[in-house]
């Protein structure tokens, strides 16, 4: 049987072209500001958590019900294992709070240092290790943990794992972008479309 080529695809319309260099514009810009991103979702998460005790407090039950509820699959949320504002306990447990705040708190440094290279694994098992202790050894009632060791083992816990994922997720959309610029950059050597803008970065 003879070989026959694949015809060509034909053309894309004008509005089409226009929306898929659109889309990926959009993705440039989230591939150049996935650091900010993230601290501004984490952010938002943490202010939720902590105004939803002051929602209740203020008597506003129906949209602090919905705080609790969102954060109840993510945490026991345990009263005598939470902090407390205006006599409410927050929408998760102390632990939980302080890996929300270590992962805020590396992603504010990788925002300014963008450099690091990826914790290796071995080190991210030791530095697990005290979060698992402190928590697996409260099943069996062996010990009772306290606040400042709930704090700080969730503190480790959350800079090992972002230390460890940060730096992969920077690679990968570093070659997101490297891939989009060399696209732009012939789109633009065709006259099909505007370079990309250093406003997107």
């Amino acid at each position: 049987m003879p070989y026959q080529s694949t015809p060509p695809s034909p053309p894309l319309s004008p509005r089409l072209t226009a929306t898929v260099i659109g889309l990926d514009r959009a993705i440039y810009r989230v591939a150049a500001r996935w650091v900010g991103l993230v601290n501004l979702l984490v952010l938002g998460w943490l202010a939720s958590i902590i105004g939803a005790p002051l929602l209740r407090a203020g008597g506003q039950e129906g949209i602090a019900s919905v705080i609790y509820a969102i954060n109840r699959p993510f945490c026991h949320q345990r009263a005598d294992r939470s902090f407390r504002l205006l006599g409410e306990k927050m929408a998760c447990c102390e632990r939980c709070f302080a890996i929300y705040v270590g992962i805020l708190l590396f992603g504010v440094f990788f925002l300014i240092t963008r450099s690091l290279r990826p914790l290796p694994w071995p080190g991210f098992v030791v530095l697990s290790l005290p979060i698992l202790i402190d928590a697996l050894s409260q099943g069996p009632g062996w010990r009772e943990s306290t606040p400042f060791l709930r704090v700080t083992t969730g503190l480790i816990f959350a800079i090992a794992l972002s230390w460890l994922l940060y730096p992969h997720l920077e690679r990968g959309f570093r070659d997101m972008r490297t891939t989009l610029e060399f696209k732009f950059a012939r789109l633009a050597a065709e006259g099909r479309a505007a370079p990309l803008s250093r406003r997107s970065v």
